[in-house]
């Protein structure tokens, strides 16, 4: 799901040394030397997404009990083994973070198989109901068969529904002598792609910075703004609005940066923290990118 290097302006993007910070927690090395107010998050970002994986080794009960925001002890000792002291509430509301991410990078997956969302669906792929009949053309378009997994019990329902349409459109999808790719990302914008990508940690830029969960509508615009070179108000605040709605990402409680500012040829980018109190601490700053080929 990673974009092309050669859509994204990150290679132009510096972080100010002008930026605010605090020394960095001895037991935690992985997130730097130096901290920054959204430090805190991006360290219960990281915490629930090893309790996101590990929730379903546990009975049912509990897991529908988590969900409600009773957090199993383990879990609890889990997101606190290195000495921060999360609650159980904040645990669970960035587990739900974590989690619209992974339905949301779902979503992408299946359109780019050229798949249908069907919510009466028999075929599942994490919380999402598939269309089966969009999957079997799909596979007979890529693979040129019919035996594969469950590609022939499929095709048997439709001969007993008389299905006309289905087995015209699977005849040009074995017939094709152009294999299409099994998963193609040009069927998604680039833009969704970037949103899911680096929702919960940065991937197409560096992941000590913060994710796109922390950034308020207007701020998460302005940013994509700059990271995709375009003009001010490409995309929108409604555009990203639309956007997270229709993959369903939620943003992290207590959002921390709220606006940005670009000014002159270098671009200089400033992002703002609202008056929130970060989970770490009354750390304060600004987090400025320098929009320039020169390093500052």
């Amino acid at each position: 799901m990673r974009l092309d290097p050669t859509q994204l302006h990150f290679d132009k993007l510096r972080l100010s040394p002008l930026q605010q910070s605090t020394p960095g927690n001895e037991r935690l090395p992985h997130f730097g030397q130096v901290h920054f107010f959204w430090t805190s998050s991006l360290m219960l970002l990281e915490v629930s997404k090893c309790i996101v994986a590990r929730l379903p080794k546990f009975e049912r009960e509990i897991q529908h009990k988590f969900w409600q925001g009773t957090v199993p002890e383990p879990l609890i000792l889990l997101a606190n083994e290195s000495g921060t002291n999360w609650s159980g509430a904040s645990i669970v509301a960035y587990c739900a973070v974590w989690r619209s991410r992974e339905r949301a990078a779902t979503y992408l997956i299946t359109k780019a198989r050229g798949e249908k969302i069907d919510p009466a669906g028999d075929i599942y792929r994490g919380d999402l109901q598939v269309d089966e009949n969009s999957m079997v053309l799909r596979m007979a378009a890529t693979y040129g068969k019919v035996g594969i997994r469950f590609m022939p019990d499929v095709i048997f329902d439709a001969a007993k529904r008389n299905d006309v349409r289905f087995f015209i459109r699977l005849g040009k999808a074995l017939q094709t002598t152009r294999r299409p790719p099994e998963v193609d990302w040009s069927r998604c914008d680039p833009l969704a792609c970037f949103l899911v990508t680096n929702w919960c940690r940065g991937t197409d830029f560096h992941y000590l910075l913060p994710s796109l969960c922390l950034f308020t509508d207007q701020a998460l615009a302005d940013f994509c703004s700059v990271a995709f070179g375009r003009k001010a108000g490409n995309p929108s605040a409604a555009g990203i609005r639309q956007w997270r709605r229709r993959l369903g990402l939620e943003y992290a409680p207590g959002r921390k940066i709220r606006k940005v500012h670009g000014k002159g040829r270098r671009h200089s980018v400033r992002l703002r923290r609202t008056k929130i109190r970060p989970l770490s601490g009354p750390l304060h700053g600004r987090y400025d990118f320098l929009h320039s080929q020169r390093n500052v």
